[in-house]
């Protein structure tokens, strides 16, 4: 396969996952949104969420 054909081939890879990205995008925001709200609402900050995640690893 010629230089050119794999560059093509690695373009046409790339743009499939940056398409699969930009799905994946929405659904983050309102998870985001929800959790920003629960840490209001609790008085967490990022730092004790994150405590909180790791303290479950346990």
């Amino acid at each position: 396969m010629s230089k050119t054909a794999d560059f093509r081939a690695i373009e046409r890879q790339l743009a499939e996952q940056l398409a699969a990205l930009e799905r994946k995008q929405p659904s983050r925001q309102p998870f985001s949104e929800q959790l920003q709200t629960l840490m209001r609402e609790y008085s967490l900050s990022a730092a004790d969420v994150a405590a909180i995640l790791e303290s479950s690893q346990d």
